[in-house]
């Protein structure tokens, strides 16, 4: 059975009423914790990697840069929505899945 059709940007950059974005769950792949170094093994990931290093090494970037304990987290990733879109975009043509990517819709 195909997939179906992935979110459009403006359902991805939703946010919930705490301000958390749908997105939450993608950001870990980015993380410098253990869960994100599991994330970064999946044979998916890596070749993600190694197809889009500008794209990688942008988000990697930008997720040194915020405070993920800070209040405004949500404001802090919201130039990065784009990015984040295209990430998930690509791992989507991957064949994972939204539940996968961002949990339950």
């Amino acid at each position: 059975m195909p997939q179906p059709q992935p979110l459009t940007f403006e359902e991805f950059s939703k946010r919930d009423s705490s301000g958390i974005p749908r997105y939450n769950n993608l950001i870990i792949y980015f993380m410098e914790t253990d869960l994100g170094r599991i994330m970064r093994e999946q044979s998916s990931f890596q070749r993600f990697q190694k197809e889009h290093q500008d794209l990688e090494r942008k988000l990697r970037d930008a997720m040194n840069t915020i405070d993920l304990k800070s209040p405004k987290i949500s404001e802090e990733l919201k130039p990065h929505n784009e990015d984040f879109y295209n990430f998930y975009i690509v791992m989507r043509d991957y064949g994972l899945k939204d539940d996968d990517l961002i949990g339950g819709i």
